[in-house]
Order: structure tokens, then C-alpha cells, then sequence
């Protein structure tokens, strides 16, 4: 019986477990679009982007399904990846600067949540900015999906991603901090 035990284990651990990449991030022509009428509606002209904190730090995997993973490329932290994705963003829509660390034009971020929600079909993120200032909002992105296969989760992602940036940048606080006139 112990030999069926081992033997068991074995087969479990020859087979092995499948990973599912989730893609590099790619721009948003909405997302370049709503940054730059910020900027050119506002008084700030561009911003910087600080350290990005996780309530599951350097969390880079997570399980899909039955002996399944899906991860981020090169291993990236999901907070890094929302930040990596910002700044992105941002310097496609020439709005980002080091030099606004100076000016105090800072934001940082706090993924307070970053996981797959299998009882929904979706992605739910929820990410918290924080100005230098102190002052901050949190925006909340439930990115449902039809075929929760671990490939189409893990290609969730990015829309997934794109649309939590677009709440982040149309965001009243966001555009007040950057001096839009906000109704």
C-alpha cells in the first residue's frame, strides 16, 4: 500500500504543472487618450510614479484550475506590473517625469488586491493611490470574462490591467490633483 503512495506522488510530481504566461502589457490608445486631455486640461503638465506596495508582496503566480499556474512575465511582482504599466502609460502620452519628484507631483500605490475570482468569471483588482501630499483614492476593476479556461484568464490580464489605468486617470481626485476643474 505504501509503494501505491509513493508511487502516487511520483506520477503527480513527473506530470508536472502548466504554466500559462500572462502577456508583456501593451498601450491603450483610450488610456493615452484620457492622460493627455488631463494634461492639457490641467495645470500639471506631468507626474511621477513612486514605489507600488502589495498586500501580497512579490506575488509574480497564482494558481488557475488544477495543477495550473499562471505568472507574470520575468517573474514580475502583479505590483510592479501595475506600475510598470502606469508609467508606461504615462510616457506614451508624454505625462511622466522624474523631475515632478522635486515639484511633489508623486503617486504611489498599494495593490490591495490582485486575483482571479472564479465564483464571478473575472479579475478583481483593487489598487489604492496615494499622493505625496497624503491624499488618496482607491479604484476597483472587476474585468469579467465568458470562458474562464486558465488561457483566457491569463489573457484577461492586460485588458484587465488597461481598464483599472483608465479608472485611475479619470478619477476626480486624480484630475483635481492635477489641476482640472472637476464637476
Amino acid at each position: 500500500m505504501r509503494y501505491l503512495g509513493i508511487l502516487a506522488v511520483a506520477a503527480f510530481l513527473l506530470t508536472g504543472c502548466e504554466t500559462f504566461a500572462i502577456h508583456n502589457y501593451s498601450l491603450s490608445n483610450k488610456n493615452t487618450d484620457a492622460i493627455i486631455t488631463a494634461m492639457n486640461a490641467g495645470e500639471v503638465k506631468s507626474i511621477a510614479v513612486g514605489e507600488f506596495s502589495a498586500s501580497s508582496p512579490g506575488q509574480f503566480e497564482m494558481t488557475c484550475g488544477m495543477n495550473k499556474q499562471i505568472r507574470t512575465p520575468r517573474h514580475t511582482p502583479f505590483e510592479k506590473y501595475v506600475r510598470e504599466a502606469l508609467i508606461a502609460e504615462l510616457k506614451k502620452a508624454d505625462a511622466y517625469s522624474l523631475d515632478q519628484i522635486e515639484a511633489g507631483k508623486v503617486i504611489t500605490g498599494h495593490l490591495d488586491k490582485f486575483r482571479f475570482n472564479s465564483d464571478t468569471g473575472g479579475w478583481d483588482i483593487n489598487l489604492i493611490i496615494t499622493f505625496k501630499s497624503g491624499e488618496s483614492f482607491t479604484v476597483s476593476e472587476s474585468y469579467l470574462i465568458d470562458d474562464t479556461s486558465c488561457q483566457q484568464v491569463t489573457a484577461a490580464v492586460v485588458p484587465a490591467v488597461q481598464d483599472l489605468i483608465y479608472k485611475v486617470i479619470t478619477h476626480p481626485i486624480f484630475q483635481k490633483k492635477m489641476g482640472m476643474t472637476v464637476n
